[in-house]
């Protein structure tokens, strides 16, 4: 209040570009702690995040807070730009090399090397379900277990049906139920075959020797109509309908 310096700082805050994207930086972090903050699992707060969770529509549905962090990084970003555009215009020389430098140096603390992540590879009877017609759905066994869900859905990246399969951090009510019915086979009741039906399913991979599934998943699918297509290796396909 007694510096005129700091006076004449705080007059210029309102229209400063600077002070707008520090404090959009300064509130995104605020944000991604949480609609309550902890520290070494102790609470110390209210969160401005509980603020929008409650009065701003949309905000309940963003499951994790935390992601509010990379827009951080991107008021960040902007205020580095901002000051590079600054130093540079002081020290031009001077400026460019130290942007150079900084460049670098982010680059180099972002590098990973690390081993290439080995692909699995494509059996031959995704190749069979990519080349089959339009409103062809499919669903895999094992069924349910996390591990596998989630080779089912990279395989859909290439085969490009849809799946009753899937992983993610969401998993609605209809999945949850044919988990309960199908990751059980054959000893699953009667209404098991129903659910599979009813998930609209028209073709079957079973992957046998996988977990439990050592071929008694193929015989009840067989049982209840289910035509064999074609196998490869531990792999077979079947049509439901």
């Amino acid at each position: 209040v007694i510096s005129p310096w700091s006076r004449r700082v705080m007059r210029g805050v309102r229209g400063s570009t600077v002070a707008f994207f520090a404090w959009a930086a300064f509130a995104a972090a605020w944000m991604s702690l949480g609609p309550s903050m902890y520290a070494n699992t102790r609470a110390i707060g209210p969160g401005l995040y509980a603020v929008f969770y409650r009065w701003v529509p949309g905000f309940n549905g963003l499951r994790v807070p935390s992601l509010n962090f990379m827009l951080v990084a991107l008021m960040l970003a902007v205020l580095s730009g901002l000051g590079t555009a600054s130093l540079i215009r002081w020290r031009r020389q001077a400026g460019q090399i130290l942007t150079l430098a900084g460049m670098a140096l982010v680059l180099a603390e972002g590098w990973s090397v690390a081993p290439t992540a080995a692909i699995p590879a494509r059996g031959a009877v995704y190749d069979a379900i990519a080349a089959s017609p339009d409103g062809t759905v499919v669903v895999e066994f094992p069924f349910g277990d996390p591990a596998s869900e989630i080779a089912y859905t990279f395989f859909a990246g290439g085969h490009r049906k849809p799946i009753v399969n899937g992983y993610s951090g969401y998993f609605p009510a209809h999945y949850i139920a044919l988990v309960a019915q199908l990751s059980h086979l054959p000893d699953a009741g009667s209404d098991a075959w129903n659910a599979l039906v009813s998930s609209g399913a028209t073709y079957a991979i079973v992957h046998e020797g996988t977990g439990t599934n050592d071929g008694t998943t193929s015989e009840w699918l067989q049982r209840h109509g289910a035509r064999q297509m074609m196998q490869s290796g531990s792999d077979r396909l079947f049509q439901l309908r």
